[in-house]
């Protein structure tokens, strides 16, 4: 199956600050929401006795600062019991709150932890409440020890209009929001402390007091100033009716739109990046990724995906999409348009998830700088091509960047040029289908698609990734790095083998553990470069190259480039660490057996702890830590299984020992 990830990777520190950058860049974050967040104790795994319960799901999702979040899922009894639902893996991303549930697991005070993925039962489906009149109370509140008014009512109501427009627009007036907003009221409770239930409890009784008609709203919004108790920016109930949201300070368009997109029953908006195409061999999935909707990391519209959940999109009285069985020419109207009734996406089938069982889809979308929309103007290529997401109804949707590896600084400034552009192509070859931009203008953009193989060969350029340690080390150790190798063929082509070469500095020495790789279109392959400077190298910063020649055409060539940092003052002494797998290439079912040695001085180093990530072809990870014997060495095995996806797999190490740490990381290829 093309690569999906199962789990959401949390965000590198680096990774996310520049996406931080990138949403100040096009003013969709403020400079306050940097502080970095405070998360909340993960429980313990319930060792309580074993229960069966049955009841009403609530959801809650909560949005920190620094693109991060958690969702909570909450069964609620018939009895008036609270239970926290605790997974082994991710909660499932298509359940919302209302939902009639039955759980399985081990119960220990409110928690219960289920016994596997198939523990949690949905009984019923909950009713969607996102079209018609969304009635919203904003409650402006403090704190008896925090009494500032950041906000002034005048001004909230006036943002409310903002979102009441935002919503309009996006549902074609499916939805619209009438909102009051009362306060300020001084709570009877101190900033110190995070207490979501009572700042709601207290907010409604003073709301109460004062005259309001709880009665006639079926969304809550507590808005308070910013304390640090509350590590979040935001927390909402995702679906349902009545529902709740707090904001923490962050009281913008983007974050109330963010949070009452929960309360409609939307999911974040993720983005898919991948190495060496836009649907690649080793993809990491990252949770607000989606540079161009409000439930991710922007101020836009909705996505396709999710319209069409909240009933705004291909159904009665709404604008359609049109789902694409046969080969043709298509048209896709601008995304946030009013329009003439034209088709607002276009959807066609990927697969089928091997996990959940469930449809995958591609989503095609034409944004313009129109509308809420606006903010797109001379952002990239996203309002000249042609946006695809990747979405199924358990994972949500994926943005996809069709440039891959354009701008590997951020996987948001990656997405910038991240559309299909007008004159290009893509093949899926595993779903066959060819997708092609054929023109884009004001008015639209027309799309070609194309089922079935091309019985025409193609020939072109490989793509090159070359990926080793990146941290500085001691003068003389020799690195390992992964070059892989993507045969970009079209599929009607046969295998064909690549001449690989390296290039280092002047007496430094670069062995290939293999000269060539022959590989199959639309497959990659790996092999390793051992690189190691003189021991008399200088402190600095060093590139290192490899490439790959056709073999059926010189002159198509690939090229890729690592560092090679030797660190200043440095010494035989300094600890190094490698990594490297027992094979370049395995057949499913096969064990790969990943080896970190850790040294100093050319000296097996004992006691060090070894952390290994191992990625799948499709995102999943398995993780392990292992300690070095003796020998310095510390070895991670995983059987590949039968039904573990083939193509590129990637294990990364983190070496620790005396207070430093080694980063490494090396490719595999599986196949069945």
């Amino acid at each position: 199956m093309p690569c999906t990830p199962s789990l959401l990777r949390p965000h590198p520190s680096r990774l996310l600050s520049l996406l931080a950058a990138f949403a100040l860049s096009i003013g969709l974050l403020s400079p306050a929401a940097h502080a970095a967040p405070e998360r909340p104790p993960a429980a313990a795994t319930a060792a309580g006795a074993s229960a069966t319960l049955e009841g009403t799901l609530e959801v809650r999702i909560e949005d920190y600062p620094d693109l991060t979040h958690k969702t909570r899922h909450y069964l609620l009894t018939p009895a008036g019991e609270h239970r926290e639902l605790r997974y082994r893996g991710e909660p499932p991303g298509h359940l919302v709150s209302g939902a009639k549930v039955r759980a399985r697991g081990r119960l220990a005070d409110n928690l219960l932890a289920l016994d596997d993925d198939s523990s949690l039962t949905q009984v019923s489906a909950a009713p969607s409440y996102s079209v018609g009149v969304q009635n919203t109370l904003v409650l402006l509140v403090n704190f008896s020890d925090n009494t500032s008014q950041p906000y002034t009512v005048s001004g909230a109501q006036t943002l409310m209009s903002t979102i009441d427009a935002f919503m309009r627009e996006n549902s074609s007036e499916r939805a619209t929001v009438s909102s009051a907003v009362r306060g300020w009221y001084t709570l009877p409770l101190s900033s110190a402390t995070c207490d979501t239930p009572n700042i709601k409890t207290h907010a409604r009784a003073a709301a109460t007091a004062a005259g309001v008609d709880l009665s006639a709203y079926t969304r809550f919004v507590y808005v308070f100033p910013r304390i640090s108790a509350c590590t979040w920016a935001g927390l909402a109930i995702v679906g349902g009716s009545p529902t709740d949201a707090w904001i923490n300070g962050a009281f913008d368009q983007k974050t109330v739109a963010h949070e009452l997109g929960h309360n409609l029953g939307l999911g974040h908006a993720h983005s898919l990046h991948c190495d060496l195409s836009p649907i690649g061999t080793t993809c990491s999935g990252y949770e607000y990724g989606d540079i161009e909707d409000t439930m991710g990391n922007s101020r836009g519209h909705f996505s396709a995906f999710g319209k069409e959940r909240l009933g705004w999109l291909n159904g009665t009285g709404v604008p359609p999409i049109t789902t694409i069985e046969t080969s043709g020419s298509y048209v896709l109207e601008p995304f946030s348009s009013t329009g003439a009734g034209g088709a607002k996406a276009l959807k066609l089938l990927r697969g089928i998830d091997p996990t959940t069982g469930e449809p995958i889809y591609y989503y095609l979308e034409y944004r313009q700088a129109q509308g809420f929309d606006s903010f797109l103007a001379g952002v990239g290529n996203l309002t000249t091509g042609v946006t695809l997401r990747s979405a199924s109804l358990s994972r949500g949707a994926f943005q996809l960047d069709m440039t891959p590896r354009s701008n590997t600084t951020a996987a948001a400034y990656d997405l910038m040029d991240g559309a299909l552009a007008a004159g290009s192509r893509f093949t899926d070859s595993n779903a066959g289908v060819t997708i092609a931009v054929t023109w884009a203008d004001a008015n639209g953009a027309g799309v070609d698609v194309t089922f079935g193989k091309d019985s025409t060969c193609k020939r072109a350029a490989p793509s090159v990734l070359l990926s080793g340690a990146t941290q500085a080390i001691a003068a003389g150790t020799a690195l390992t790095y992964t070059v892989a190798v993507s045969n970009n063929d079209s599929t009607a082509c046969t295998s064909t083998s690549f001449s690989l070469a390296r290039a280092v500095p002047t007496g430094w020495s670069g062995t290939l553990a293999a000269n060539t790789l022959t590989i199959a279109p639309g497959s990659a392959a790996s092999t390793t470069l051992t690189v190691a400077s003189p021991t008399s190298a200088s402190a600095g910063t060093y590139n290192v190259s490899a490439s790959a020649t056709h073999g059926a055409s010189t002159s198509l060539s690939g090229s890729a480039s690592s560092t090679y940092t030797i660190e200043a003052g440095s010494s035989s002494t300094e600890l190094s660490a490698t990594l490297a797998t027992d094979k370049a290439s395995y057949t499913l079912g096969e064990t790969v057996a990943s080896t970190v040695t850790v040294s100093a001085g050319g000296n097996p180093v004992a006691g060090a702890s070894v952390s290994f990530t191992l990625t799948k072809a499709d995102g999943r990870a398995v993780t392990q830590s292992v300690t070095t014997g003796r020998d310095g060495r510390a070895i991670h095995k995983y059987k590949l299984k039968r039904n573990d996806p083939a193509g590129s797999y990637r294990v990364a190490s983190v070496a620790s020992s005396s207070g430093k740490s080694l980063s490494n990381s090396a490719s595999f290829t599986a196949s069945r």
